[in-house]
């Protein structure tokens, strides 16, 4: 177990203001961005921004089941969230060092 006190701080920007990755304070990541790119959704878009790689579809307006619970004037809207497995173990791993 470590200790949290012995954890130096992290260092997001150096003295001559380079980020760890290279860019300065005030440069954002490369971004790509497209629409229509799942065939089997209404609709989906794919972001990018740096290593970070989002896809997101919209399915529907679908038959609310059971029916009884539909209203003419409301809807109902269902989301999922998934993360790729490998893309937390960065923050298991710093997790574990705080514990």
């Amino acid at each position: 177990m470590v200790d949290k006190k012995s954890v130096p701080p992290l260092k997001l920007i150096s003295d001559e203001g380079i980020r760890s990755d290279g860019r300065k304070f005030d440069e954002l990541r490369p971004m790509k961005m497209e629409i229509g790119v799942l065939k089997t959704a209404d609709g989906s878009s794919y972001v990018e921004q740096g290593r970070n790689k989002i896809y997101a579809a919209v399915y529907g307006p679908r038959e609310l089941h059971p029916r009884h619970l539909a209203l003419p004037n409301k809807a109902r809207v269902r989301c999922t969230y998934r993360m790729a497995s490998f893309s937390v173990e960065g923050i298991q791993f710093l997790n574990s060092l705080l514990k």
